[in-house]
């Protein structure tokens, strides 16, 4: 079933086309919930942030990394100004693993490796220099703004275009997946989930495209044709919130996006967030945030780049800082 705004397509390498592998750095400082068919890693290299991987709500600080399976859904919040990550995905296609196992390399969560683990610190050197490999030098690029919003064969950053290159980042994909073999697990049974993604994925598109408007389990219950309580479980089970926890969550951060990104006054934005009243808007956001708006615009003013909000879709409000951005060399990716 198409879900806009949850299920996350993988599309081809930004730089090299026919490669179905990806590494590249920046500070993810929210995404939204969403989940993939291809297996991510990500590397806290500096700053910290948030992970709520499948209900399981986790945080990762410089020297972290963990393994995100296909499928599992994920969101990532409360990332720190500036901070620097890895982001590896590969696609299935590269993974041998049955249908029943799943990967389990990462210094955080239920099977958490410590930082000193061989293993771990070849991975981080392997990602590392793949992201190093992928990232080309931006004062060479011609013109911003930067590659990726272009298609023009001119503007084609110049990585991986000798073979010792290629064979160099294929060298360190091959060492990550051979750690990754060293790391699998049966999956658990999965009898607590007894909803399925399918009616999951179509409450997360209605709250996510109709946040703006009255939601609560009754009316998702309606929409969905389920009754209120397999909603209040649906939550439950598989974001470890309720629905009201999860919906003031996403209307705030949608709020942080229009404070950080336009002038509209608080009232306007807390009614295009589906706040039913100011007092409401100020008392959920101090709860989440622990600051009220007005404080939180004037602390985050010129700390993200300000972008065109050209209609309503929560996409645009993802916070995402690219490396060019950020207050790094590529050398600091070599680690």
């Amino acid at each position: 079933m198409k879900s806009k705004g949850y299920y996350e397509i993988k599309k081809m390498n930004r730089l090299i086309p026919d490669l179905n592998v990806e590494a590249f750095a920046g500070n993810v400082r929210f995404n939204r919930l969403h989940w993939h068919e291809h297996l991510e890693i990500l590397c806290c290299i500096a700053g910290s942030f948030q992970i709520r991987i499948d209900g399981t709500l986790l945080t990762l600080q410089a020297g972290d990394l963990i393994t995100i399976n296909s499928g599992l859904d994920h969101e990532i919040s409360n990332g720190t100004p500036d901070g620097l990550q890895l982001i590896i995905s590969v696609d299935p296609q590269y993974l041998r693993n049955l249908s029943t196992e799943v990967y389990s390399c990462s210094t955080i969560g239920e099977c958490a490796l410590p930082p000193t683990d061989p293993d771990i610190q070849s991975l981080r050197h392997s990602l590392g220099k793949m992201t190093w490999l992928l990232t080309p030098d931006f004062q060479d690029l011609p013109t911003l703004p930067p590659y990726e919003h272009t298609s023009h064969p001119s503007c084609t950053p110049p990585v991986l275009q000798t073979e010792e290159e290629w064979n160099a980042f294929h060298m360190e994909l091959y060492n990550v997946l051979r750690i990754l073999s060293r790391h699998k697990q049966i999956k658990k049974e999965e009898s607590t989930r007894s909803v399925s993604r399918e009616l999951f994925s179509k409450c997360i598109q209605i709250v996510h495209e109709e946040y703006n408007r009255p939601l609560n389990a009754e009316i998702l219950a309606k929409r969905v044709h389920v009754s209120e309580p397999t909603i209040y479980r649906m939550f439950h089970q598989r974001l470890g919130i309720s629905l009201i926890n999860y919906l003031n969550t996403l209307r705030v951060n949608i709020a942080c996006g229009y404070l950080e990104n336009t002038t509209l006054p608080v009232t306007e934005i807390a009614e295009r967030c589906g706040f039913t009243s100011l007092s409401n808007f100020y008392h959920v956001f101090h709860l989440i945030n622990g600051i009220a708006p007005n404080k939180y615009r004037k602390k985050t003013a010129g700390t993200l780049p300000r972008k065109e909000l050209l209609h309503q879709d929560i996409m645009d409000f993802n916070q995402f800082q690219h490396f060019w951005e950020l207050p790094y060399k590529k050398g600091d990716l070599l680690i």
